[in-house]
C-alpha cells in the first residue's frame, strides 16, 4: 500500500510512514499516537528535496563508473579486464577469506620464483575431457568470453614481470578453487537427483489388498465425519430450543413487569420527579388535622395540628412503640374542593441532625375524598415531595397512614413536618 500523504510504498506491518510520519491506521489510535511522528509540510518538502538530491548523486556516480577509465597498475600500465568466471560464487570469497588464504601457496624467501608462478592452461583445452561430467553447460549467450591473449603473459619458466605481483596469481588460484567447488556442488545435486529417480523406480505398485485397505479406511473416515456432523446438528437444535425457551421466559417476565407498572400507573396519585409550577393553583388551608396517635411532651406540640400550621420546624410525631406503622392523621377542609396537588415534608425538618436522628416514613397510604387508598414509596432523602393527581378529585378531607419507615439514628419516633393541599 501507499502513504496517502507522500505516496511512499509501505508494508502491511507499518503503523507510520517513515518519510512523513503519517499514521496508517488512525482509527485505532489516540490523538497523541496519531500526531506522535507527524512531520510538518516544511519538513516533508525538505525531506523530498534531500531524497531527490540523493537519487541524482547516485545516478551520476553510476554514470561515472560506467564511463570510467580502465584500471591502471602501480607501474602505470592498464590492467587487463578479467574474464567472468563460470559459476563463480563471490559470496564464498567474501564470507570465507581466511579459508581461501589458507589454500594459497606460502611465499618464502628461499623460492620466490615458484611462489609467483601463475597457472597456465594447457595448449588444447578443447581436447581435454571435462573434470566434472555432471557440470551443466551454459548457453552460448551466458558463456564467458574467450580469454584474451596479452603480450604480458608469462610462461611457466619465466619470472613475473614488474607490475604483476602475487595478486594476479592469487586471483587465478581463487578462480580455480571456486570452479572446483561449483563442480562438486553440481555433482552432488546430480547424485541426489539420481537417488530420487531410483527411489521412485523402487516403489512397488499397490496390491489389491492395499487398495481395499485404503478404501476401507476412507469409508470409516467418511462414516466418522457423518456421525460428527449429525451430533453437531443435534446439539445445535437442542441449543436453539433452549434459547427459545429462555427468550419466552424473558418475554413473559417483561409482560408481567409491564402489567405491574400499568396497574401502578392506573392509580390517580403519582410522585413527581421535578417541582411543578403551582403559581396558577390555590393553596387550601385545612380547618383541622386529627391524628390517631401523638407523642406526649410538655415542651413541644407533637399533635396533628403541627401538620397544617405552615411551620416546617414543627412536626407531628406518633407516640407508639417502634416506628408507628399503621398510625396516621386526617386533614379536614372547609368544604368540598377540586384537589389537584399534595406537598409533603417527611421527617423532622427542625434541623438536619434531628431529621437524621428521628424516623421518617418510607411508604404512605393516601386517600383523597371517597377514592380508594393508594400506597406510594418515598426515597430516604430530606426533600420536598410533590404528589399530583392525574384527575382532580372533589373532596373535603385527605387521609394519610404510615405503611413503612426508615429508622432514625437515635429515636424511633416517626415524624411528618408539614402537608400542603392545592386545588
Amino acid at each position: 500500500m501507499k502513504c496517502e500523504r507522500c505516496g511512499k510504498e509501505l508494508s502491511d506491518s507499518d503503523l507510520y510512514c517513515s518519510r512523513c510520519g503519517k499514521a496508517v491506521f488512525p482509527e485505532y489510535m489516540d490523538e497523541e499516537d496519531i500526531w506522535a511522528y507527524y512531520k510538518s509540510d516544511e519538513e516533508l518538502e525538505q525531506i523530498l528535496k534531500e531524497e531527490e538530491g540523493q537519487e541524482e548523486e547516485s545516478q551520476e556516480e553510476v554514470s561515472e563508473e560506467e564511463a570510467g577509465e580502465p584500471e591502471v597498475s602501480e607501474t602505470g600500465t592498464p590492467l587487463p579486464e578479467e574474464a567472468p568466471i563460470e559459476n563463480s560464487q563471490p559470496e564464498i570469497l567474501e564470507a570465507e577469506p581466511r579459508e581461501l588464504e589458507a589454500v594459497r601457496p606460502e611465499i618464502t624467501a628461499e623460492d620466490p620464483e615458484t611462489a609467483f608462478e601463475p597457472v597456465i592452461p594447457e595448449e588444447n583445452p578443447s581436447e581435454k575431457e571435462p573434470e566434472n561430467p555432471g557440470k551443466l553447460e551454459q548457453p552460448e549467450e551466458q558463456k564467458a568470453p574467450e580469454k584474451q591473449e596479452y603480450p604480458e603473459e608469462i610462461s611457466g619458466e619465466e619470472e613475473p614481470k614488474e607490475g604483476e605481483g602475487p595478486e594476479e596469481s592469487e586471483k587465478e588460484s581463487r578462480s580455480g578453487e571456486v570452479q572446483s567447488l561449483d563442480a562438486e556442488d553440481i555433482g552432488e545435486e546430480d547424485e541426489d537427483l539420481d537417488e530420487e529417480d531410483g527411489n521412485e523406480e523402487e516403489k512397488e505398485p499397490l496390491t489389491p489388498e492395499k487398495k481395499r485397505a485404503r478404501r476401507y479406511t476412507a469409508l470409516l473416515a467418511g462414516i466418522f465425519l457423518l456421525l460428527c456432523l449429525a451430533a453437531g446438528i443435534f446439539l445445535g437444535i437442542r441449543r436453539m430450543n433452549q434459547l427459545d425457551a429462555l427468550e419466552k421466559e424473558y418475554d413473559q417476565r417483561i409482560e408481567e413487569s409491564e402489567t405491574e407498572t400499568s396497574s401502578a400507573d392506573t392509580g390517580n396519585i403519582r410522585l413527581l420527579v421535578e417541582e411543578p409550577d403551582l403559581s396558577q393553583n390555590t393553596k387550601l388551608q385545612p380547618v383541622s388535622a386529627q391524628a390517631d396517635s401523638q407523642k406526649q411532651s410538655e415542651e413541644e406540640d407533637y399533635s396533628g395540628s403541627s401538620l397544617i400550621d405552615g411551620d416546617q420546624a414543627t412536626s407531628w410525631q406518633e407516640g407508639e412503640e417502634g416506628t408507628g406503622e399503621g398510625k396516621g392523621a386526617t386533614l379536614t377542609l372547609d368544604g368540598s374542593h377540586q384537589i389537584r396537588y399534595l406537598v409533603l415534608y417527611l421527617g423532622n425538618w427542625k434541623s438536619d441532625e434531628l431529621w437524621s436522628y428521628n424516623a421518617r416514613p418510607q411508604s404512605l397510604a393516601i386517600q383523597v375524598g371517597e377514592n380508594d387508598e393508594e400506597i406510594l414509596e418515598f426515597p430516604d432523602e430530606k426533600q420536598v415531595f410533590y404528589l399530583a393527581l392525574q384527575e382532580p378529585v372533589e373532596a373535603s378531607e385527605v387521609k394519610i397512614r404510615i405503611q413503612s419507615s426508615y429508622e432514625g439514628e437515635r429515636w424511633e419516633d416517626n415524624c411528618i413536618s408539614e402537608i400542603e393541599v392545592y386545588e
